[in-house]
């Protein structure tokens, strides 16, 4: 099953609200990546256009589906331990991402099924 869509808005750091609901299949056991495209990319040698990349910058998880929308959380951890709720998970930022210059999710950014954990049951 293919499901994609785009990135509505950024609620907050860890928050997106995207364009994909029930109408679109969405559901709570699918985990959904959230992409940028790179710039167009040339050949060094003869200028011809090699296309563009798709860099996936997130994972998340939808927590409230709506018919035409649904909110989606950051299903990844930054591996740092937050010491003030004594040893629980840090949730990894939407917003930052070293491996693509610190590059913010934001609206039109294109959302996209990674797994359904219902099927690896």
């Amino acid at each position: 099953m293919t499901i994609k869509g785009k990135v509505a808005e950024t609620i907050n750091e860890y928050t997106v609200m995207t364009n994909l609901g029930t109408k679109d299949g969405v559901t709570e056991s699918q985990r959904y990546g959230i992409y940028k495209i790179s710039d167009p990319i040339e050949d060094p040698d003869s200028g011809e256009d090699l296309g563009q990349i798709e860099y996936r910058i997130a994972r998340v998880r939808p927590v409230e589906i709506e018919e035409k929308y649904s909110i989606m959380v950051t299903d990844e951890n930054t591996g740092g331990l937050d010491f003030s709720s004594y040893f629980t998970s840090v949730p990894k930022s939407l917003t930052k991402n070293p491996s693509l210059d610190n590059q913010d999710v934001s609206r039109g950014d294109i959302v996209k099924l990674m797994m359904d954990l219902d099927d690896e049951k």
